[in-house]
């Protein structure tokens, strides 16, 4: 007992010592922590005045608000923008037009729902009310809104469709021209050429090459007409396919049939030479016949010597179509544009209808264009040209036999 005694009042001061320093160290440590504390209070403030003088030096109307759109805090911008004084208790909604206060409420909805809106809102200011993009994010709790006044692009936007209106109306009322025209032209004209046709063959002589002329030039007239209201069709968009189950090669040798007095007449081969006897497809007849006949009746046109030929091959998903002549060919200059209907043919025979040959590849393309196919062509100048066709073969029918008689 008295050992233990002893030894505990030995101890005492080394325990108060003890004491003492781990104070000091708990004192220090406080005060360190407290330092370091007041240092980043101080750091936070400066960077929250900055950032308020950021907000408030923006050129764009920022406005700071509650998330229910209360408590509206606007920068300078803001009010300039909006023609806003000192007056507090002023909400988001209070700076909107009327005519958008739907689209402003939805605005919030949608902020609450995501944390961020995008709307287009007009709003109000010292005149009339102007639109702006207005941009909402939550932030801490609150609610940053950048608005930025788009009047210039809303003019754009409003000139661009009232161009456009006045464009769509160009085109419906030149297609109504045009079909009034495809009247009063087509009716005479088709009596003009019948009754030359009836002279024709009633005269002899140097009448009947004067007959031959007015017929001749009825029928590039008629030509020129077709292709006009062709264009005019297919860019009111008013030109529809119609898809049949047909034969290929039957379908292009009626197509070339009637192009053959006109190729013997200048001493030429006019032939089609297909890699298979039949080959069934869904394809518009009336399209083949338009693009067809107009590359075969231009091969006619433009070869003095040799011939013209109609190659056709197929696979499981297209048909294609190569009309190769030995005429004249094309100058590389001219090949870009050999498609366009602004363009004029050049280098054309005294006979060769000047024009109509351009008019009749820009239908042919716009054709192949609308039916999801191709066309191309491949020309020397003074060799020949090949004008390659390739369409849809679309769902292959079967056809009905052909009767072949005995």
């Amino acid at each position: 007992m008295t050992l233990g005694l002893l030894a505990l009042s030995l101890s005492a001061p080394s325990l108060a010592v003890g004491a003492l320093a781990g104070a000091a160290l708990a004192l220090a440590v406080a005060a360190l922590v407290g330092q370091q504390m007041r240092r980043r209070l101080l750091r936070s403030r400066a960077e929250a005045d900055r950032a308020a003088r950021w907000v408030e030096l923006a050129p764009d109307v920022v406005l700071i608000h509650a998330p229910d759109g209360s408590d509206l805090s606007p920068n300078a911008a803001a009010r300039t923008a909006l023609g806003l004084g000192a007056q507090a208790g002023l909400s988001l909604l209070d700076v909107v037009a009327l005519e958008h206060q739907q689209a402003a409420r939805a605005h919030l909805t949608a902020l609450a729902d995501h944390d961020t809106a995008r709307s287009d809102l007009r709003l109000r200011g010292p005149g009339p009310a102007r639109p702006f993009d207005v941009l909402s994010r939550t932030v801490d709790g609150q609610v940053v809104t950048v608005a930025r006044d788009v009047r210039d692009r809303v003019a754009r936007e409003h000139e661009a469709r009232h161009e456009r209106d006045q464009a769509r109306a160009a085109v419906r009322d030149k297609s109504a021209f045009l079909d009034a025209m495809s009247h009063d032209l087509r009716t005479p004209l088709t009596a003009v050429l019948g009754f030359a046709e009836l002279l024709r063959d009633e005269i002899d002589g140097e009448s009947r090459g004067l007959v031959e002329a007015i017929e001749t030039g009825g029928q590039r007239l008629l030509r020129t007409l077709d292709g006009v209201l062709d264009l005019a069709r297919l860019d009111a968009g008013r030109q529809d396919l119609h898809p049949n189950a047909l034969d290929v090669v039957t379908t292009v040798e009626q197509i070339v049939a009637p192009h053959r007095a006109a190729a013997e007449a200048r001493g030429l081969t006019l032939d089609v030479e297909a890699f298979s006897d039949h080959i069934p497809a869904t394809m518009d007849a009336s399209l083949l016949d338009r693009v067809v006949g107009t590359l075969v009746r231009n091969a006619v046109t433009f070869t003095e010597a040799g011939g013209v030929t109609v190659e056709i091959v197929d696979d499981a998903a297209t048909v294609t179509l190569r009309v190769l002549d030995t005429g004249t060919g094309i100058p590389p200059d001219d090949i870009p544009t050999l498609f366009s209907e602004h363009r004029r043919q050049p280098g054309a025979p005294g006979d060769a209808p000047v024009g109509i040959t351009a008019l009749g590849l820009a239908v042919a393309r716009r054709l192949v264009d609308l039916a999801g196919g191709t066309i191309s062509v491949e020309s020397r100048w003074g060799q020949g040209s090949a004008f390659t066709v390739v369409l849809p073969r679309g769902p292959i029918p079967e056809l009905a036999p052909v009767a072949v008689p005995v």
